[in-house]
């Protein structure tokens, strides 16, 4: 009997110090996430002040651009009423008029305002982002069946290349026969999704990558747009471009070597990311979980152009292409 109650006491004092430890670290879990939250709140802070600067600078500098044209408008449009007046008057009476105002005609010379980069400068990046996403990594690799004939895959199946010549492959009813697309193999659901892909950068490269329907046409034209089922970014003779309607331009802060797409089904959103600095170029906002399963989605649409798909277990996750 006692050897029994001193079981259950060691027992009970185990049960104990375990809910201690529990309690513990489940304050250190809070404090920690608190202590993020803080710091993510006064950076939002900080760079919604400077961008407010930004913007407040700017738009100083362009309205004082605007009244000074619109005081050279009001001058010139002075001096031509008092010219057309003085076209009335006799040739000697003009001349003398015209040499008295000369002066004037110089200072009333319309000039254009100095100018000045149009592009934002206020950039947000959150390297820690890139720990967090991730826990959502998923492995994509790419769907030989659905595959273009000028598209070249990799034996791996997760490099492809378009060629200038087709391939010999049999058709197939999931097979793209118009646009030089390819799909991932695997459908993405309910939940959270992120994975890299190497780009090529530059006037010469020409490609679109993102996610797309299940139920997307394989034959013939179709719009890339959210519409058809297409959420997508591209780079188009050095451009990049969200594919919205119209398209979106965008302006990294850098030309990304690699992509993180970041797909939150359930919230109806894909995200994509300059994978090297973790900085967001564009987000898609359905407002509404998606319908159905959507693909990795790639176009390559330049001979010779490349795009590659990280693996997920690939431990260089710190940015960089891969060798």
């Amino acid at each position: 009997m006692e050897a029994a109650k001193r079981l259950e006491t060691k027992e009970a004092r185990k049960v104990k110090e375990w809910q201690e430890k529990v309690q513990v670290q489940r304050q250190i879990i809070v404090s920690e996430f608190e202590k993020i939250r803080q710091f993510l709140s006064e950076e939002e802070q900080l760079l919604l002040e400077k961008l407010a600067k930004e913007e407040e600078g700017f738009m100083q500098r362009a309205w004082a651009n605007l009244a000074d044209l619109s005081e050279q408008c009001s001058a010139l449009g002075k001096l031509i009423t008092e010219l057309e007046d003085k076209s009335r008057q006799s040739s000697v009476q003009l001349l003398e008029w015209a040499r008295h105002s000369l002066s004037r005609a110089e200072t009333a010379r319309l000039w254009e305002p100095e100018a000045r980069p149009t592009d934002v400068k206020t950039r947000y990046s959150f390297l820690e982002m890139r720990t967090m996403l991730q826990r959502f990594k998923t492995d994509v690799t790419l769907d030989p069946e659905t595959a273009h004939m000028c598209l070249e895959l990799s034996a791996d199946r997760r490099g492809v290349r378009l060629r200038e010549q087709q391939r010999a492959v049999p058709p197939h009813p999931k097979r793209f026969d118009t646009y030089r697309c390819v799909l991932g193999a695997a459908g993405l659901g309910a939940g959270r999704h992120y994975w890299e892909v190497e780009v090529e950068a530059g006037d010469k490269a020409y490609w679109t990558l993102g996610v797309a329907r299940a139920s997307l046409r394989r034959k013939g034209w179709f719009s890339l747009e959210q519409e058809e089922g297409v959420w997508a970014v591209r780079l188009l003779r050095g451009q990049y471009q969200a594919l919205t309607c119209p398209e979106t331009s965008l302006s990294p802060s850098r030309s990304p070597e690699l992509l993180g797409v970041f797909l939150d089904w359930d919230r109806g959103s894909v995200t994509f990311y300059e994978a090297e600095g973790m900085e967001p170029i564009f987000s898609f906002a359905t407002g509404a979980p998606f319908a159905e399963p959507l693909y990795p989605f790639f176009w390559l649409m330049c001979p010779g152009t490349s795009l590659r798909v990280r693996p997920s277990w690939d431990p260089r996750c710190e940015g960089g292409k891969q060798a």
